[in-house]
């Protein structure tokens, strides 16, 4: 409001039956259900360590809620905070989804270069019947890109023949199949191997 001289006076007093349904109508609303919907957005956008503050909002009032601890082992790994991302897949093993939680354990472990914790990860989740073949891609190029750290050239060629079965038109994996070979100093074929991913 504002009075004669111009000045700005506070809004109208509330009576506190009006205070009570304004808190009331607010807390009505499913507050998880707009926290995750906040978070999901920034984390579409990219900004997850906003998604993060929100995440753990969201997690200190439900702290078994799948989808928070999903989404946010997500934007932890995203900002390469794996040891944190870790913790929230194992909870997240706890609560149910477990095989969706093994294979992030096992992708966490190698992106952070534990190659023989992420080995024994996959060995785990490879016991199970993976039907989304995009992940069981990632999952045959990563155990190939371990074998390749560690030396072992036939493994590394065994599984990126697996990966080639599920996608054959992997630019990617067509410069992992030209860095073995190069490792094995066929450097002609690391060439062709080359060209094809830039074709």
């Amino acid at each position: 409001e504002v009075d004669q001289t111009g000045a700005v006076l506070a809004g109208p007093i509330r009576v506190p039956e009006q205070m009570h349904r304004a808190v009331a109508e607010f807390e009505g609303q499913d507050t998880i259900a707009v926290l995750m919907r906040n978070a999901e957005i920034l984390e579409n956008a990219g900004d997850y360590r906003l998604a993060l503050n929100i995440l753990r909002n969201v997690l200190i009032r439900k702290p078994d809620d799948v989808n928070a601890l999903e989404r946010m082992g997500r934007c932890l790994k995203e900002v390469g905070r794996y040891d944190e991302a870790l913790k929230c897949y194992r909870a997240l093993a706890r609560t149910g989804k477990r095989l969706e939680a093994q294979i992030n354990v096992a992708e966490i472990y190698y992106l952070s270069e534990r190659d023989e914790l992420a080995l024994a990860s996959y060995r785990e989740v490879l016991k199970n019947v993976i039907e989304d073949q995009d992940r069981l891609f990632e999952i045959y190029k990563n155990v190939g890109n371990i074998h390749v750290r560690s030396g072992d050239l036939d493994a590394a060629q065994e599984f990126y023949d697996k990966a080639y079965t599920i996608r054959p038109d992997s630019d990617v994996l067509m410069v992992n199949y030209g860095t073995l070979e190069i490792q094995r100093e066929n450097l002609g074929e690391a060439v062709q191997r080359f060209r094809r991913a830039v074709e």
